[in-house]
């Protein structure tokens, strides 16, 4: 690697620390939008960064999010940056920019055994898509996402939230509560389960169904 390349990826690893330095000082003076400008900002300049560390790894496969933030010298933790740069995005309405950032997440980093990471990157992706109006697009990336795995059940928390966020057909949103109500066994973490009933729960407490509503916040809290 030439020593002007390094001396580039150098000053971008100085000019990103310092923009996150302030964007976390920002938050802490609750100026909120200066904050969310300064993270999209961010979530654009970050992945220079990244590819240029993953170059000096060397790799011949997607490294992980862990292995890459154990690999360079640097004053943040690149886990709590990435989640708060999606945050920040989602917070201030940037859906083009979450999605965009969230994609790359995925093409960039090796998440076959980050569970979390992999469904919160796939969760921003399909609210992003929604967000923008991009509803088909939208329904079939969470089918596609719900035939990696059948008994997955964040999918379904993530495409019901989704639907909910369209105010459009109220109907159907009670007909596909109502089918999830008729399940009595979920072959998934509790914590999925639990946000599923949560969002069953929200959806019937304002559709005026109150008894349902009471049902499903006793499955949530069962």
């Amino acid at each position: 690697m030439s020593d002007d390349h390094e001396r580039s990826i150098g000053e971008k690893q100085i000019l990103l620390g310092s923009k996150i330095k302030q964007a976390y000082e920002l938050m802490g003076d609750d100026k909120d939008e200066e904050a969310a400008d300064l993270w999209a900002e961010i979530a654009e300049e970050i992945w220079p960064v990244i590819d240029g560390v993953i170059a000096e790894l060397g790799m011949d496969k997607k490294p992980t999010e862990d292995k890459v933030d154990r690999s360079y010298d640097k004053e943040y933790d690149l886990n709590n940056v990435l989640a708060d740069a999606d945050m920040a995005l989602a917070n201030s309405g940037r859906n083009e920019e979450r999605l965009r950032f969230n994609r790359r997440l995925l093409e960039t980093f090796d998440t076959s055994k980050e569970d979390y990471q992999y469904s919160s990157a796939k969760q921003a992706i399909a609210e992003s898509l929604n967000g923008l109006g991009r509803y088909e697009e939208c329904d079939a990336f969470l089918k596609d996402w719900k035939e990696e795995d059948p008994d997955e059940v964040y999918s379904d928390f993530v495409g019901l939230r989704c639907m909910h966020e369209r105010k459009q057909d109220p109907e159907k949103l009670k007909k596909l509560c109502d089918l999830y109500m008729g399940r009595k066994n979920f072959n998934a973490p509790s914590e999925d389960v639990r946000s599923l009933y949560e969002m069953i729960a929200i959806i019937y407490g304002e559709l005026g169904e109150e008894e349902l509503q009471k049902q499903a916040e006793e499955r949530m809290n069962g």
